[in-house]
C-alpha cells in the first residue's frame, strides 16, 4: 500500500482542511495517509494515522515555506519526493496551489511526471 505523508501548518484552519482532503483522497484511492505526530491532533481525521512522515512514498507539505522547511527536515536525509502546497504569502518553496493538489496526487499515483500535466 502506498503511503502519503502529510506535514501541515497546524495553526491554519485552511491548511487543516486541505490535510483532511488529502487523507480522504488517500483513503478513497487505496493509499494510507500518515500525519506528522506533532500535527495529528490538530488535523483530527480518522482516515489517517500518526507516524513518521519520512517513512512514506511521498510527503505533502501544506502551508507555506516554513512548513516546507519543517517537512524536509523531518525526512532526516531520506530521499522522499515532497509536494509543497502553497497556502502562505510568498510560496517560494511550494509549487502547487491547493486547487490543483488532487490532480497532482492522481498524477503521482499513476506514475506521471509533473511535466505531463
Amino acid at each position: 500500500m502506498r503511503r502519503i505523508g502529510i506535514a501541515v501548518h497546524r495553526f491554519r484552519p485552511d491548511a487543516l482542511e486541505v490535510a483532511r482532503t488529502i487523507a480522504q483522497w488517500a483513503h478513497d484511492n487505496g493509499c494510507q495517509a500518515v500525519i506528522d505526530e506533532a500535527d495529528f491532533a490538530a488535523v483530527n481525521s480518522t482516515l489517517a494515522s500518526a507516524g513518521d512522515v519520512g517513512d512514506v512514498d511521498v510527503l505533502v507539505s501544506v502551508g507555506g515555506d516554513g512548513t516546507m522547511l519543517r517537512a524536509v527536515r523531518s525526512l532526516n536525509g531520506r530521499l522522499v519526493p515532497v509536494v509543497g502546497v502553497n497556502l502562505g504569502l510568498l510560496g517560494y518553496l511550494t509549487g502547487v496551489e491547493h486547487e490543483t493538489l488532487i490532480d497532482v496526487l492522481a498524477a503521482w499515483r499513476s506514475g506521471k511526471e509533473q511535466k505531463d500535466f
